[in-house]
């Protein structure tokens, strides 16, 4: 999978290299070990080029750019949970992250501000995607936000899991 994004994507430059911090002094093959990752997928819908921005007009490109390099975003550090806000291609991403051992959920927003928008994608939300092959699912929910007795557009997704040691 890593090979055929990277095919995709060879006119463009290189990924940026990310640093991270462990939290805890542990050997880097430790069995209990868990890679969790959030990435804010920026909703086709919301990511409009503006005068403002000097970003390259291929980054606001879904079909040919930003799916390949969010999708390669997702699979190169091999993360066993990956947390998603304002995922509005669960499904367009969905069945390469389970063929290579994911399993997920989708909370969708109660009221998507992308479903006024013209293209309507349908509506973004939340997801978690984790590695069949280090959890149990125990439970699920998804939840609406509340402010001042109404609901507002935000959801959350509470799971549990339980690692296989």
């Amino acid at each position: 999978l890593k090979q055929s994004v990277r095919e995709k994507l060879k006119e463009y430059p290189p990924i940026l290299e990310r640093k991270f911090i462990r939290l805890i002094d542990t050997p880097r093959n430790d069995l209990n070990e868990i890679r969790i990752m959030q990435w804010n997928m920026l909703a086709r819908s919301l990511c409009v080029k503006d005068n403002l921005s000097r970003a390259p007009d291929e980054t606001f490109d879904w079909t040919n750019y930003r799916f390949y390099r969010t999708l390669e975003e997702l699979i190169r550090y091999n993360s066993d949970i990956i947390c998603m806000e304002e995922a509005d291609a669960y499904e367009e991403l969905k069945p390469y992250l389970h063929k290579i051992g994911y399993t997920s959920i989708f909370c969708p927003k109660f009221y998507s501000p992308c479903l006024d928008i013209h293209p309507n994608y349908g509506p973004d939300g939340c997801t978690i995607f984790y590695k069949l092959s280090k959890f149990q699912l125990i439970n699920v929910t998804c939840e609406k936000i509340f402010t001042d007795s109404e609901i507002n557009a935000q959801t959350f997704i509470i799971m549990c899991l339980k690692h296989w040691h």
